[in-house]
C-alpha cells in the first residue's frame, strides 16, 4: 500500500523533476564503472539520503508525511531506487570471485538441508509435533522472503522479523516444556 501510494505520487507532475533525477540516477549507474566497490556504496547512500530529503520537502509528500508513516515512505523511496539499479548493481559486485563464494555458500546450504530442529540440541524443540512446525512457520517465512526485498533497509527488517520470530518460538516451546514438566512433577507427587 505504501509503495504504491509512493509510485502514485511519484507519477504527479508536480514531481516530474523529482521522478527525472531519480530516472537519471539509475540510468546513469549503469554507464559509470567506479575503482573500488565502497564508492557505489557511497554513492548509493548519498544518493538515497539526499534525494529523501528532498522527498520530504516535496509539496507531494510535504503534507502526507505524519511522523509515524514517514519510514514506510523511506521504505518505499530506497526499494523503489535499489530495485531499479539492482541489475547494474548486481552486475558490478557479482564478479567471477564472488559468484564462485556464493555457489560455494548455496552448495553448503544445500549440504545442511537435512537439519530439523531436533538437531539443534534444544530440548523444547525436541518434538517434532505439528505445533512445533507452526511456530517456526512465520520465522522460516521471514527468511524465504530476503531475497524478494530489494532494499538493505528491507532486507535488514526481514532479517529481523525472523529473529523475533525465531524468540518468540523459542519462549513459546520453552514455556510450553517448563509447563509439561511442572504438571509431570504436580502429577507424580499425588
Amino acid at each position: 500500500v505504501a509503495y504504491h501510494a509512493f509510485l502514485q505520487n511519484l507519477s504527479d507532475p508536480a514531481a516530474a523533476m523529482l521522478a527525472q533525477g531519480m530516472r537519471n540516477f539509475c540510468r546513469n549507474m549503469a554507464s559509470q564503472k567506479y575503482e573500488e566497490k565502497e564508492t557505489l556504496f557511497i554513492i548509493m547512500k548519498s544518493y538515497c539520503a539526499s534525494t529523501y530529503d528532498a522527498i520530504q520537502a516535496h509539496v507531494l509528500w510535504k503534507e502526507e508525511i505524519p511522523n509515524d508513516e514517514d519510514m514506510m515512505v523511506r521504505r518505499s523511496f530506497e526499494s523503489f531506487v535499489y530495485g531499479h539499479c539492482r541489475v547494474h548493481i548486481d552486475n558490478y559486485l557479482f564478479d567471477e570471485p564472488t559468484q564462485k563464494k556464493e555457489q560455494e555458500w548455496q552448495e553448503r546450504i544445500e549440504s545442511l538441508q537435512f537439519i530439523a530442529a531436533s538437531h539443534l540440541e534444544v530440548a523444547c524443540l525436541q518434538e517434532n509435533s505439528l505445533e512445533t512446525k507452526e511456530i517456526l512457520h512465520a520465522p522460516i517465512q521471514s527468511l524465504l522472503s530476503v531475497a524478494s526485498y530489494h532494499s538493505p533497509f528491507e532486507k535488514l527488517q526481514s532479517i529481523l522479523a525472523m529473529y523475533r520470530g525465531i524468540n518468540a518460538a523459542l519462549t513459546i516451546a520453552l514455556n510450553r516444556a517448563q509447563t509439561t514438566t511442572n504438571a509431570t512433577k504436580k502429577i507424580t507427587k499425588c
